[in-house]
């Protein structure tokens, strides 16, 4: 029986509302809700990770969040490895 690799995540874009959205959670999937290289940060006091762009930096991205007092460019979006409510949204993964 396949594994279904849907992921739900919470998706920020720069100057937009958080979106929850549906991936099917390959490399390349990510790499396009990013525009480029991903990075993963880990959310304070939470399974949640942030994915951002790379060099979204050195690429000139728009600022989007403050995470911890460091601002975080460009459009990132989050996800967790378990069940768990972050902001109000359930990640279960896989769906």
């Amino acid at each position: 029986m396949p594994i279904n690799k849907c992921m739900r995540v919470l998706k920020k874009e720069p100057g937009k509302a958080a979106e929850v959205i549906t991936i099917d959670g390959s490399l390349p999937s990510m790499q396009g809700i990013v525009g480029g290289y991903i990075q993963v940060l880990n959310v304070p006091k939470s399974k949640a990770k942030m994915i951002c762009n790379e060099e979204g930096r050195m690429l000139g991205l728009p600022n989007n969040i403050n995470l911890l007092g460091r601002q975080i460019v460009g459009t990132v979006f989050f996800c967790c490895t378990d069940k768990e409510v972050v902001w109000g949204v359930v990640f279960v993964l896989p769906l």
